[in-house]
């Protein structure tokens, strides 16, 4: 008699193939939105209108920017066009799984970063400061615009003053009468609006230099050829606000007494050389280990230079930056990375995990004792075993960049947010300058954005 054969265990939709015409509930983010906006017709899928739908609902909330709504449908058309791969006038699952890829995913930020350097400085700008997402900006966005570009040292203009401004540049430019600015808008507004801003800030450097008698002092030791002993205590008093904002600003010769007081905070020191940068002094003053500094400097501009010339991996190179935070480890050293003008990656393409994770440049692994559990890779990568940080060991950044210009170089780059910015520069009279009136940045850069500034107003 033949063995009864079992009968068959019934399968839920999410073990087996769907069926054709079955209703699969999705899990994950981006098959919820498929099924969200496909309004259940799943098998149907997308239709543009409906992606289009999607995109204004998710550019509320999420991080795509777009300065207006044109912008955002002419953006959708296009990608649409990419994805719709048989041309069916809609996107599939697949298909829409491979746009959501692209876009949409954790790790998209790249694509978003390419497509926001297609748009014009002026595009950007209107982006980032329309903070409700309406494709316009209020008195308030641009309100905040304005203080914005208010210089470190200098207050922010009278209430009436920026009222007096915001009035003139709506009323002139806000051509349909909505109370808002459009993009097109703005851009017309634009060129006026700095020029605006600017005189603010020259009226108040004017009252600032009455007021304090930066000038007389300024005059006096010029005359001179020196800045006498009465001077410089006023130009001392004057300062006794350096390290009181979120960038310090010191003299050359206060500089390893601002870096042990960055070190005292467990904080890495991020010293930025006067601008334009052409010499780097934080550099040539920590090298030769004045104040009783014990340092090693790495030139990683020069590695990176090697890097290019030869071909080296990133493993290779992060290898190199390894082996010399491991020898100042056992020698209690001050690790200075002299970066100058080069900006490398050490949040992604130099966070090696067995070679030097990112840990290395926290401060709380960089405490007397045994190798933090985090590290201990660095140490058995190159061969060593059980490991001891010494007496001394700590890390010292140094760059070209300065304090006006570091956040939106270095930002992806560096942990800014265990470091601690210092503007080293070379007197006195330039750190008052500085605290008074802002950085003074005189360089082709500068020069050249002004050029193409005013070719766009004439």
């Amino acid at each position: 008699m033949a063995p009864k054969k079992k009968a068959a265990v019934p399968q839920s939709p999410r073990d087996r193939p769907p069926r054709k015409g079955e209703h699969v509930p999705f899990s994950g983010e981006a098959h919820k939105l498929f099924e969200k906006w496909a309004k259940g017709n799943v098998s149907g899928g997308i239709v543009k209108r409906q992606l289009t739908d999607m995109i204004r609902d998710l550019a509320r909330t999420n991080k795509l920017r777009f300065s207006s709504d044109r912008a955002l449908v002419k953006w959708v058309d296009e990608e649409f066009k990419k994805y719709d791969i048989n041309s069916d006038h809609k996107l599939s699952l697949e298909e829409f799984l491979d746009f959501f890829g692209r876009w949409l995913d954790k790790s998209a930020d790249e694509a978003w970063e390419q497509h926001e350097k297609t748009l014009s400085q002026v595009e950007n700008l209107f982006i980032s400061l329309d903070f409700n997402r309406d494709f316009s900006l209020n008195r308030e966005e641009v309100r905040n615009f304005i203080v914005d570009k208010t210089p470190q040292g200098l207050r922010v203009p009278p209430l009436d003053q920026l009222d007096s401004l915001i009035n003139e540049t709506f009323g002139r430019y806000d051509t349909d009468k909505s109370g808002t600015l459009s993009l097109s808008e703005f851009e017309e507004a634009y060129n006026a609006l700095i020029d605006g801003i600017n005189a603010l800030h020259k009226q108040r450097r004017s009252e600032l230099i009455a007021e304090s008698g930066f000038a007389q002092t300024v005059r006096s030791s010029r005359a001179s050829g020196c800045t006498s002993e009465a001077d410089e205590e006023d130009l001392k008093e004057q300062a006794k606000g350096r390290f009181d904002g979120p960038v310090w600003v010191v003299p050359e010769l206060e500089l390893t007494a601002a870096v042990k007081r960055a070190l005292e905070k467990k904080k890495i020191p991020l010293l930025f050389a006067e601008p334009p940068g052409s010499i780097d002094m934080p550099s040539e003053i920590l090298f030769k280990s004045r104040g009783g500094l014990n340092t090693k400097v790495l030139n990683v501009q020069e590695l990176i230079a090697r890097q290019c010339e030869t071909r080296m991996s990133d493993e290779e190179v992060c290898g190199e930056v390894r082996d010399v935070a491991l020898e100042c480890m056992d020698d209690g050293k001050l690790f200075v990375m002299r970066l100058g003008h080069s900006v490398p990656d050490f949040m992604f393409t130099w966070n090696k995990k067995g070679v030097l994770p990112i840990d290395w440049l926290d401060p709380e692994m960089m405490v007397p004792g045994r190798l933090p559990p985090e590290l201990q890779p660095m140490a058995a990568s190159s061969g060593q075993g059980d490991k001891q940080i010494a007496h001394g060991y700590f890390v010292a950044v140094t760059s070209c960049m300065h304090m006006d210009n570091f956040k939106d170089v270095l930002r992806a780059k560096l942990p800014l947010h265990n470091m601690q910015p210092i503007q080293v520069l070379p007197g006195w009279v330039e750190v008052v300058e500085t605290l008074l009136f802002g950085l003074r940045v005189l360089n082709l850069d500068d020069e050249l954005d002004e050029m193409d500034r005013l070719a766009d107003l004439l």
